[in-house]
């Protein structure tokens, strides 16, 4: 006979049991890494996940008839990185000062975008919605120090493969 406390039993241990056939929940879901970064003086942020490398103080070499927002290229990891200026790709004011700070974006073609200056690691609480998309932001996210345009580095990617051409970093090809 099955009484109330059986079935209750009964019912957590079939529930115990299926949590195993769950996928395991990740301790990060609802949340978003970026870094905090600073582009032609203006506060952005870049997804974390989309940065496969993050270089600092590594000047490019000139390259001959470029076009006007690749710095150079710069070794990493023993490749060759074309690094194009960020703040110039976004149609922004270049800083004075070469930027000091590139990031080696996801995906391929390799790109290094450039950027003067980096605040920090931001991790925030998102629910995935995107709250529109305006040219190269694709979110702009709450953070402590107030909202911050977060870079689509898709966007961007296809728009300095549209100046340059695939396969040829300097334009000149």
């Amino acid at each position: 006979m099955r009484t109330a406390l059986t079935e209750k039993l009964a019912g957590l241990r079939e529930a115990f049991d299926g949590s195993f056939a769950l996928p395991p929940m990740r301790a990060d879901e609802g949340f978003v890494d970026l870094l905090d970064l600073r582009v032609g003086g203006d506060p952005y942020a870049v997804r974390l996940a989309d940065v496969a490398a993050l270089v600092v103080d590594r000047p490019p070499t000139r390259l001959p008839g470029a076009v006007p927002e690749l710095l150079g290229v710069v070794g990493v990891r023993g490749a060759v990185v074309p690094a194009f200026d960020l703040a110039a790709l976004l149609g922004g004011t270049r800083s004075a000062q070469p930027p000091r700070w590139l990031l080696v974006a996801t995906g391929t073609p390799t790109l290094g975008l450039a950027v003067e200056r980096l605040d920090g690691h931001l991790r925030l609480r998102h629910d995935g919605r995107a709250s529109g998309r305006r040219g190269f932001v694709g979110d702009l996210l709450p953070t402590p120090a107030g909202p911050r345009p977060v870079i689509d580095m898709s966007a961007v990617r296809a728009a300095v493969l549209a100046r340059v051409g695939p396969g040829v970093p300097d334009g000149s090809g």
